[in-house]
């Protein structure tokens, strides 16, 4: 009864869309004269091209072109920006943006910001979101919008919207193969091999640390691993190997992501794959444990319909 429930939610989030509460993030201030312009040289988005209201995915790499941190920034004013991140980046983030200030009139701190809901899809266009403070970004493949939960909280038309659970979310997250910091994504990921580079890369913008790597991954046109969605009738969970059914001793890749798809009862996760296995199949997820075996299809739609 309570899967079916939970089914009927799923389909109709991803239908109308809906709301929930966002989990707690790092927050910094990058303010001051020479803002725009050393943040800029720092990010692989073009912050020339934000605007206000709207928030700007970017990614802050190391010079070898890894991960440092996913970051989304909103331009409060003419000479601040707002930095938001992943929460255990906190201080990396910081003393990472610090590193190479020297004669540049930046100042970077950390901030507070209050408990916010992002809303998403059909429901995010309905006047009354529309005319709420908020910031316009995009969480789960689709357009939405983060306000004050106080705000929303306000609004006569949030009686009969139940914020989804944070199950819920996840389902749709890996839905749209949308990569998780600390799960799909880590300090050791280039970003290519986790498809960030239509959200997160600027590749005609100037000169940032990392670009060059970037760069030479894009003329080569390939990197060694890829994010790839799968689907199975079986339980999938996270950190499970992934090999060929003909060849159970070589592993092709792992499994970052898992979750049940409450309407389909299938699993569906993410992970990644060594280039030049994609079309290697049947293919098995193992669990290294108790040595358990699932069976496994790569799927460009992680949607049951």
């Amino acid at each position: 009864m309570v899967l079916l429930e939970n089914g009927t939610i799923l389909a109709r989030a991803r239908m109308n869309g809906g709301a929930f509460l966002l989990p707690p993030s790092s927050w910094l201030e990058v303010t001051g004269p020479d803002a725009l312009r050393y943040l800029n040289s720092q990010i692989t988005a073009n912050l020339r091209k934000i605007s206000l209201g709207n928030a700007l995915k970017a990614c802050l790499l190391t010079p070898k072109g890894r991960l440092i941190a996913l970051l989304n920034i909103t331009k409060q004013k003419e000479e601040t920006f707002l930095i938001e991140t992943d929460l255990s980046l906190r201080d990396t983030v910081l003393e990472r943006l610090q590193r190479y200030l020297v004669t540049d009139e930046v100042v970077i701190t950390h901030v507070s910001q209050p408990q916010s809901v992002h809303v998403f899809g059909d429901i995010s266009t309905r006047v009354e979101i529309n005319e709420m403070t908020g910031i316009l970004i995009s969480r789960l493949g689709v357009s939405g919008k983060d306000v004050e939960l106080s705000l929303f909280s306000s609004l006569p038309m949030t009686a009969h919207i139940s914020l989804l659970s944070a199950d819920m979310i996840e389902i749709l997250r890996i839905e749209k193969q949308i990569p998780s910091w600390g799960f799909d994504i880590t300090s050791e990921t280039l970003p290519p091999e986790a498809r960030l580079e239509k959200d997160y890369i600027d590749y005609e913008k100037g000169c940032y640390l990392g670009q060059e790597v970037i760069s030479r991954l894009k003329s080569v046109g390939h990197v060694n691993r890829l994010l790839y969605g799968f689907i199975s009738k079986d339980e999938i969970t996270a950190n499970m190997d992934i090999y060929s059914l003909e060849d159970s001793e070589r592993s092709l890749g792992k499994i970052t992501s898992a979750a049940l798809q409450y309407d389909s009862k299938q699993s569906i996760a993410l992970g990644y794959l060594r280039r030049g296995t994609e079309d290697i199949s049947p293919l098995v997820a193992r669990d290294s444990d108790s040595g358990r075996e699932s069976s496994i299809a790569i799927r460009n739609s992680l949607s049951p319909f």
